[in-house]
């Protein structure tokens, strides 16, 4: 998303330099973005510290940055003083999700002081959207840009590739796989995973693949031992190896406001897919045959995958078309990007 934003904004006459924090450094895709963007890395420090490495930049005679789009909370506060000390800048802060933010978007005296500073809050879902409005940030500063994927990086399945990375990652060819990201055990709800497995515990042929952070967050690792239809791997570079190994994707997080990447990744690859309302977006799945938006219980849950996994191959290729389909036309990147851009514009006149 950080590529295609640049490359528009450059194909309107912007240079874009992207900051990040030092975790990102040996990145593989670091290479890929340096291709349309400069990129610079803020060391750890405090926000007194990260104003001022953020003020250097913004100051150097060869990068004068105008707009300046924070993500993930990393940078919010920084980018927000540094708004209140130039006002020819223009600052947008990007609410990607539910997860516990260095500052808080859930208290009414923080959207009083920033709402006033910030030129714009993104919001990835009506339902942030709405949270923010509710604590007061001004509605005329809402804007909501539902995340986006590239479809053609996230091909349909086939065969020969199902079959490669099953035996890459030592799966049965005939098992069920359902595949679950847990880079936040909490957040993406683990323990409901858990409570599913156990639900469902009645199939020798069914596995659970649930993706943990890089370092195992707080991923009760002694329990995952236990349960025997439960796999828990680290993160691969080649994401599109975990879906092909997938007979479906479940996503069964509980807090989590916004849109994930991931089922729309898992969509596009043709998988059916089960997620849970609220607060997953009901209809990026509503009316897909192997859509199932279900309510956060295990046999609630466990009930829809028994029904997505029963799909005949008829159905689970109409679901396939019918979803990717959708992807291009709701979340194609492409449009996403010349989307933000205009964003960009508007806030300088342009």
């Amino acid at each position: 998303m950080l590529s295609a934003a640049a490359g528009a904004a450059r194909d309107r006459g912007y240079d874009t330099t992207v900051c990040f924090s030092e975790v990102a450094r040996d990145r593989p895709w670091l290479s890929e973005l340096g291709e349309v963007a400069d990129i610079r890395f803020i060391e750890r420090s405090s926000l007194r510290g990260t104003v001022r490495q953020l003020n250097q930049i913004l100051h150097e005679p060869s990068v004068e940055p105008t707009i300046v789009h924070t993500h993930f909370g990393t940078f919010d506060e920084a980018a927000a003083l540094l708004r209140a000390r130039h006002r020819r800048r223009r600052v947008f802060w990007h609410a990607h999700s539910g997860r516990a933010r260095r500052i808080r978007i859930r208290t009414k005296l923080h959207a009083a002081v920033f709402g006033r500073i910030v030129d714009g809050v993104i919001c990835v879902s009506p339902l942030m959207r709405d949270e923010a409005l509710a604590l007061g940030f001004p509605a005329t500063k809402l804007r909501l840009l539902p995340n986006a994927i590239d479809p053609t990086r996230f091909p349909p399945i086939s065969p020969g590739e199902r079959a490669a990375a099953r035996q890459a990652l030592e799966l049965p060819a005939r098992t069920k796989v359902v595949l679950h990201f847990a880079w936040d055990w909490n957040i993406k709800g683990g323990d409901l995973l858990l409570s599913v497995a156990d639900a469902m515990d009645r199939d020798e042929d069914l596995m659970f693949l649930t993706v943990l952070g890089e370092q195992g967050g707080d991923a009760p690792l002694r329990e995952l031992e236990l349960h025997r239809t439960v796999r828990a791997i680290a993160p691969r570079a080649d994401v599109n190896e975990l879906y092909a190994t997938a007979d479906a994707f479940l996503n069964c997080s509980r807090v989590e406001g916004g849109l994930p990447y991931a089922v729309i990744e898992a969509l596009a690859r043709g998988l059916p897919a089960v997620v849970t309302t609220p607060p997953v977006r009901a209809e990026v799945v509503a009316g897909l045959p192997g859509g199932r938006s279900v309510a956060p219980q295990a046999r609630t849950i466990a009930s829809a995958l028994d029904e997505v996994l029963s799909l005949t191959e008829a159905q689970r290729s109409e679901h396939a078309g019918e979803a990717r389909n959708r992807v291009q036309i709701s979340y194609a990147l492409d449009r996403w990007a010349a989307r933000l851009v205009d964003l960009y514009d508007e806030a300088l006149g342009r």
